[in-house]
Parts: C-alpha cells; structure tokens; sequence
C-alpha cells in the first residue's frame, strides 16, 4: 500500500452537526491537492453521536484504504 503524501488529523469533541459538511469540504480539499492524502479523526470521548457519524463516514468512503477512530 503506498504511503499518503498528506495525513491531516483532526480532533473531535462533540462535533456531530458539523462533521457531514467538514467531510465534503476535507474530500474537497483532498482533491483539489491530488495525490494520495489521508484523514485521521481522532474521537475525544464525545457525548454526542460524533462517534456514530464518523464511522458512518468512514464506511460511506469507498476509497478508504486504512482509517482510526479512537474512542
């Protein structure tokens, strides 16, 4: 598997509302460097469905070839 030229790691904390448009804007921004690029959410115990949301992302993106969510 050839490693990502671009890793951006992002934070959550109860961020259930923005993450369906932070995931448009992030596979925008990905696209538009080309490349192989990744994106690592990193969970910080939210009391939201932050949780729920991101996995639904994850499984959603096709093309995700490796992806961490920690709880």
């Amino acid at each position: 598997m050839p490693r990502p030229e671009v890793s951006l790691v992002i934070p959550i904390f109860n961020e259930e509302e923005v993450l369906p448009r932070l995931d448009g804007r992030l596979v925008a921004l990905l696209d538009a460097l080309g490349g192989l690029g990744e994106v690592v959410f990193v969970d910080d115990g939210s009391k939201d469905g932050s949780l729920s949301v991101l996995r639904a992302m994850v499984a959603a993106r096709g093309a995700v070839s490796r992806a961490l969510v920690l709880a």
